[in-house]
């Protein structure tokens, strides 16, 4: 009984050609190398992206450096820090909580918190705003400061852009869509550094403009 049985087990059995067992490795061995570049695509993209912002920070750091002195650059240095605090305190009291909470629930619980993320985000920019704009009335009203003035009222008017942006970034790269902060961040830089260097060879480069582009 146990001869027939492995005689009918061995004619009901395909018989595979040699040469498909033969390639089942190299496919194999091809899925696992495709798997391990695309696995590689994101970090990569999160390198180029970061890439890209910083060398356009550097990027208008040298040149209102070089065009318009010491002093603007200063100035510049001072408002770009108030950026750099105001970006942090967004990416602590809004997009870290969402970055915790948003990948655990569900599509309309996430949709509720990315929405609260937003309005928050929008309240901070608005409390930005205001101290800005009540820093810039008491150095027009005093005379004081008045240089810090004009580049701080130019923070006034980019900062809610600035921040927003920073928010869409973040958002994107919770949901691991880096591609498509890929595309936005070396869409804006290239329009910031166009920007730039034309103020640069207009000679109208300075604290206030390099803010504001």
């Amino acid at each position: 009984m146990p001869a027939m049985t492995n005689e009918t087990t061995a004619l009901a059995s395909p018989a595979v050609p040699s040469e498909e067992v033969g390639l089942r490795p190299a496919a194999r061995a091809c899925s696992g190398v495709v798997s391990r570049l695309a696995a590689a695509r994101r970090p990569l993209a999160a390198m180029l992206d970061q890439a890209l912002v910083s060398g356009a920070s550097f990027t208008a750091v040298v040149l209102i450096g070089r065009v318009s002195g010491e002093r603007q650059l200063g100035l510049y240095s001072l408002a770009a820090s108030l950026v750099v605090l105001a970006i942090r305190g967004q990416e602590s009291l809004v997009l870290v909580p969402y970055t915790v909470f948003a990948p655990r629930a569900g599509d309309e619980r996430r949709r509720q918190i990315a929405t609260s993320a937003l309005t928050l985000s929008g309240w901070i920019s608005l409390a930005l705003m205001a101290v800005l704009a009540i820093a810039v009335a008491v150095m027009m009203i005093t005379g004081m400061f008045s240089r810090l003035a004009v580049v701080l009222a130019a923070l006034f008017a980019a900062a809610p852009a600035l921040l927003l942006r920073d928010f869409a970034r973040r958002f994107a790269l919770t949901d691991f869509r880096f591609s498509q902060v890929l595309k936005m961040d070396g869409a804006v830089t290239l329009l910031q550094v166009a920007a730039l260097l034309g103020l640069a060879l207009g000679g109208g480069l300075s604290a206030a403009s390099g803010i504001a582009v």
